[in-house]
This record gives structure tokens, sequence and C-alpha cells, in this order.
């Protein structure tokens, strides 16, 4: 029992000793690291690149296909859709060239950011005028554009196509659509059935991924109209792209 307590008297004596203090660890100081920190990309960059990635998606490309489309490297395209990397302005109409869309479509709010509103929406046209393009094969007022965000996409064509030849290749996109017929005679193609007349007031539904053309039947000089109404946002933004071609064409003349 006398060694035991000598024994703790001891290591008491040791614990408080200059030489056992000098044994105690110091913690070493950590220096706060001075390294700047990764800056997050401009919010409008991210917003441009997740429209470019929308678009992209529904036109259902990869990005090496869009690369080849507008000449812009995959590497690059995959910065600029993550908003990592601005492109600069003649980067931009190349890839809008190449996604068929117009330029101005970069600049508005995506789907996934923008809530489709849930109810009151509501829009008015007078005289079935809407957005005007031209075409080879339409002449169209693309109605009720002020709705940015629609599920569908009415307008008013005037066929202008005859033949076959003169069309080109049967159209093909995503979605369905309803043709009625507002005026005049039209003859409806399709790659699965055999070719169908409709006057006015017939109409017909399809889907739009089968190969279809609709064309002037009517007598010589006479007009042929109707109401389209599709499912597939990108058509509109085709037929802008190609008027803008044949504008700019014309001016050379």
């Amino acid at each position: 029992m006398r060694d035991f307590a000598t024994m703790q008297q001891r290591i008491s004596t040791e614990m408080a000793s200059p030489l056992s203090a000098s044994r105690k660890r110091v913690p070493i100081p950590v220096e706060p690291s001075t390294a700047p920190a990764k800056p997050e990309p401009p919010e409008g960059a991210r917003a441009i690149g997740a429209k470019i990635r929308q678009v992209r998606k529904e036109k259902g490309l990869s990005l090496s296909q869009l690369g080849e489309l507008s000449g812009i490297p995959t590497s690059t395209l995959a910065k600029a859709e993550t908003g990592a990397l601005s492109l600069p302005v003649d980067r931009l109409i190349r890839l809008v060239d190449a996604l068929g869309m117009p330029i101005t479509e970069l600049f508005q709010p995506t789907a996934a950011n923008q809530r489709l509103a849930t109810l009151g929406r509501r829009s008015i046209i007078r005289g079935a005028r809407g957005v005007h393009t031209v075409t080879k094969n339409y002449e169209c007022h693309w109605l009720f554009a002020d709705l940015s965000q629609k599920l569908m996409f009415p307008v008013i064509q005037a066929v202008r196509a005859r033949t076959l030849e003169e069309f080109g290749p049967l159209l093909k996109h995503e979605g369905e659509e309803f043709t009625l017929v507002l005026k005049g005679r039209i003859q409806v193609f399709t790659e699965v059935y055999e070719p169908e007349f409709l006057e006015p007031h017939d109409g017909i539904y399809i889907d739009s991924r089968m190969g279809h053309a609709y064309l002037n039947a009517s007598g010589t000089g006479e007009e042929a109209l109707i109401l389209n109404v599709n499912t597939d946002r990108s058509l509109r933004r085709q037929a802008e792209n190609e008027d803008l071609r044949r504008s700019k064409g014309q001016r050379r003349r």
C-alpha cells in the first residue's frame, strides 16, 4: 500500500515538471487558404446554356452532332451548356442556325425556369393576323405569339406548293397536328396513306412524325388557306430562319 502511494506521488511530480510540460503536443496554427475561390458562372451564361441544352434535347441531337452542324468543338459546346463559357456572337449565330432557332430565343426563360400560368391565361387575335413568315411552301401567320409557353401552336397557312416536286421531301417533326381547310382545296400526302383531297371545313389529324405534305389543289391562281394546330415549338423558329435567309437572298439580287 505504501509502495502504491509512493508511485502515485512520483507520477504527479513528473506531470508537473517542466520537462513533462515540454513534451506536451502544441497545436500548429493553420493559415487560412489564400487561393481564390472558383468563380460561379454568370447567371446570364447559365441561362443561355440551359436554353441551348433544352433546344438540343428537343431536337434529339447529341453534342457531337450539334458540333458537326455548327462547326463548334464538342468541348466548347459542353462548357457553353453549363455556363462555364460564354460564346462570342459569331459562334452564337452559327449555333442558333444549326438549331433552327432565332437568336432572340436564347434570351427567353427556359421551360424549366418558367412555370406555366395555372389559371386565367388568354390571348386574343383580330383579323386572323399573327407573326408573319414566308417559306418555300407556306405563307404563315403564327397566332397568339404573345404567349411564349404555349403547348399548342396554331398557324394560318396559305399553301403555295402545287406538286410534290415543288414541295420537296415530306416533312417530319415531333408531336401531332390538326389541319382544317378554310378556303380552296388541298391535297394531303403522307408516307403511309393514299393521298386525300380536302375541301373547306374538311380536316385531318395526324402523327407529325409521319412524313406529310399539304399541296394547293385549287384552280389556277386560286388560294388554298388552312388552319394548322401543331405541338412542335421548333416549327416557327425554322420558318423564321428560312424567311430571314430568303429575305437576305432577295436583297443580294
